[in-house]
This record gives structure tokens, C-alpha cells and sequence, in this order.
């Protein structure tokens, strides 16, 4: 098509055909570059991202496994992974679905603020976070508050921490009632 319109006798189908090679060469080089800095800077520094982050988590299994009895039962993100890596049972909160479908971020993260109650009333004894874990279903901007929520938490008491993995035991409820 190109090569008829560049040969036509009209010159406006020869300018049209000029537009179309200068629009498809511009979009080949964009995919070009994308793809380069894609190669060269992204996906590196994801994966040195991953890395430590699982790392973190790595460490953080390790601990569970050996600090904790084996009749541990936690609260963790992602349960059968957890399972797996320290053979401590866990059980997930999952973040209602109608919070993000309704996109009510303020319940999104107080549902993370209520994690100790939450295991407390599912006689759980730990508590595993890892805030990557939570990324799929949160909004990026209110990842920090989450953080923020459980690291905070005052029903938490910290037992294991290396980056963002933590493990952390339910404060005992006669000692929050003292407060």
C-alpha cells in the first residue's frame, strides 16, 4: 500500500503515504525504546526488589519456623504459601470485596487496623505481615497508611522484622484494658 501510494501520480497520496511511514517508524521506535528501558532499567530493579523482598520473607519463615511451636495457628496474607514454607497453619483475612468495588479506601485500610481483633476471635497466636503481600487488592497510595496501621497497632507486639516482613503476637487483652 505504501509503495502504490508513494508511486501514485496525485502528490497528496504521495504526502499521505510520507505520513502514514513517519506514523508507523515513530510507533516502532517508541516500542523500541520502551522495550529498551524496559530491558536495561525496569525490570532489573524489580527484580532486586523481589529479591529483597523475598529475602525478608525468607527470613521471616524461618523465624516462625523456629520460634514457634508447631501448633502456631497465624494470620497471614497468604496462607497456603505461609503454610508451606514454615508448616504453621494460617488463615487469611481477605479484604471485602465491596470495599474495593465501591472503592471505599477508608474501609480498605481500617480492615487492616483490625487485624488483632480479628485473630484474636479466630484464636490465632501470630500475626505475619508482609505489605508487598497486600498490593494486589490495594490502592498504591494507601499502602503506606496499612503499614503504618499494623506497624502502629498498639494490640501488636513486634517478635521478627526484616524489611517489610514481620512477625508479630496479640498483646493480651487484660494488658490493652489497662491502657
Amino acid at each position: 500500500m505504501l509503495r502504490a501510494g508513494f508511486q501514485h501520480q496525485d502528490r497528496s497520496q504521495r504526502v499521505a503515504a510520507g505520513f502514514i511511514l513517519t506514523a508507523v517508524g515513530l510507533v516502532f521506535g517508541a516500542c523500541l525504546v520502551t522495550q529498551g528501558y524496559m530491558d536495561a532499567v525496569f525490570m532489573p530493579e524489580d527484580a532486586r526488589q523481589y529479591r529483597a523482598y523475598r529475602d525478608a520473607q525468607r527470613e521471616a519463615y524461618a523465624w516462625t519456623r523456629q520460634q514457634t511451636p508447631e501448633s502456631a495457628l497465624v494470620l497471614a496474607q497468604r496462607d497456603p504459601l505461609f503454610y508451606l514454607e514454615t508448616e504453621r497453619h494460617a488463615i487469611s483475612r481477605p479484604i471485602p470485596p465491596m470495599h474495593w468495588y465501591h472503592d471505599d479506601r477508608k474501609a480498605v485500610v481500617d480492615s487492616f487496623r483490625t487485624l488483632a481483633p480479628f485473630a484474636r476471635a479466630h484464636k490465632l497466636d501470630y500475626v505475619y505481615y508482609a505489605g508487598a503481600d497486600f498490593g494486589w487488592a490495594v490502592d498504591p497510595s494507601d499502602r503506606s497508611q496499612i503499614d503504618e496501621a499494623v506497624r502502629n497497632n498498639p494490640e501488636l507486639s513486634t517478635r521478627f522484622r526484616k524489611g517489610d516482613a514481620a512477625v508479630y503476637t496479640l498483646q493480651p487483652a487484660r494488658v490493652l484494658a489497662g491502657n
